[in-house]
């Protein structure tokens, strides 16, 4: 394949590749995580028994917020040396919305690691 391309893929299709640039967009609340998921996120696991484990033990699985935070995961470590995630400041309407939790989560840990580009805010 030339060098000169974009590829366009979902994070599930983007896990066990690379490429030097990834761009992530659409970094906000509700879309990455998806709605749908912070939804569900207040739905309480049911414990499982499981041998050698404590029984009030919850499958982590089961939370949709936890597999978007993998699937969050696998996309920003598909970059090997640039990676860029965007987010948009209100819809075409107007409204507001906010980042990813992810993101935020991000920025708590390691404020440095963000480059903020002045245009955007």
């Amino acid at each position: 394949m030339p060098d000169d391309h974009v590829i366009i893929s979902t994070i599930h299709q983007a896990k066990g590749l690379e490429w030097d640039v990834v761009h992530i967009a659409g970094c906000n609340e509700n879309i990455l995580p998806h709605y749908r998921s912070i939804m569900e996120e207040n739905v309480v696991a049911e414990p499982v028994e499981h041998e050698n484990k404590d029984e009030s033990e919850i499958i982590i699985s089961n939370n949709p917020i936890e597999e978007e935070r993998r699937l969050f995961y696998v996309a920003v470590t598909r970059a090997k040396k640039v990676l860029k995630l965007t987010m948009s400041e209100s819809t075409p309407l107007g409204d507001p919305l906010f980042p990813s939790r992810f993101l935020v989560e991000i920025y708590d840990v390691d404020p440095g690691a963000f480059k903020l580009d002045s245009d955007d805010f």
